[in-house]
């Protein structure tokens, strides 16, 4: 983003950088603890990012915090066809039939307000329903892998989709309401699977993803931890200052 810390600092205007942090996270203190911290993160992160300009498709296998991007992207792409929902949005009527719902007023009255909640959907910024599966995959990669992230993001959700089309009518057709188990059991196992591997990334800067994912899962503890000591810090020498 233009006119951002590590924008600035990659364009090699570091003071403007610092001053930037220090407005904004420490009243103009250039020399407070976590502007520093923040300084050193994004500098780090940007060294590192220098270093991985010749990227491929291989660097999802070379280390373990990208091992473990890959397979979150591929939940992701595929939790989020498999859990039913293809079935609803492609095979309304006849799932319809299946509970007795024939009527024609009441199938248009059913597919009139699903459509009106899928227009509505996108239009509430505070749920994020629509998006958030996107902007995790974003946040969660590397600038010198973002674009192949995506890639990949795409494909598999695409092969989901079509896995869905041919597969959804036949099962149907086959074991009727039964298939809904088969939902139940992916939507379980996925809930399990994000528990477990997906980090928490809300409030973190890119460079503190970047360590939760190389770190492994006691690295927000040790974040905010620092986090803590840092604002228990500026709290005691605002007290000072107070005082005088």
């Amino acid at each position: 983003m233009p006119e951002s810390p590590r924008w600035l600092i990659k364009q090699g205007r570091v003071d403007d950088a610092h001053r930037v942090l220090a407005k904004h996270h420490a009243n103009g203190d250039m020399d407070d603890p976590l502007v520093l911290h923040e300084m050193q993160e994004i500098r780090a992160a940007l060294e590192a990012e220098k270093e991985q300009q010749q990227t491929s498709y291989l660097d999802f296998f070379k280390t373990p915090a990208n091992r473990r991007r890959l397979f979150v992207i591929l939940v992701i792409s595929v939790g989020t066809n498999w859990v039913g929902n293809g079935v609803v949005s492609y095979y309304l009527s006849p799932i319809l039939k299946l509970v007795g719902i024939t009527k024609p007023v009441e199938v248009s009255a059913i597919n009139g307000c699903l459509a009106l909640w899928n227009f509505c959907r996108p239009y509430r910024p505070p749920t994020a329903v629509a998006d958030l599966h996107r902007s995790y995959t974003t946040e969660i990669l590397p600038y010198s892998l973002r674009t192949r992230g995506l890639g990949i993001f795409v494909a598999v959700q695409n092969a989901a989709l079509a896995f869905n089309t041919y597969v959804n009518p036949i099962a149907l057709s086959a074991i009727g309401w039964k298939y809904y188990t088969v939902f139940i059991a992916t939507t379980a196992v996925i809930f399990v699977i994000i528990w477990f591997f997906f980090p928490e990334i809300k409030g973190l800067t890119l460079d503190e993803i970047s360590h939760v994912f190389d770190k492994g899962r006691g690295a927000v503890e040790e974040l905010n931890a620092y986090a803590g000591s840092v604002h228990e810090d500026n709290g005691k020498e605002d007290e000072a200052y107070d005082r005088k």
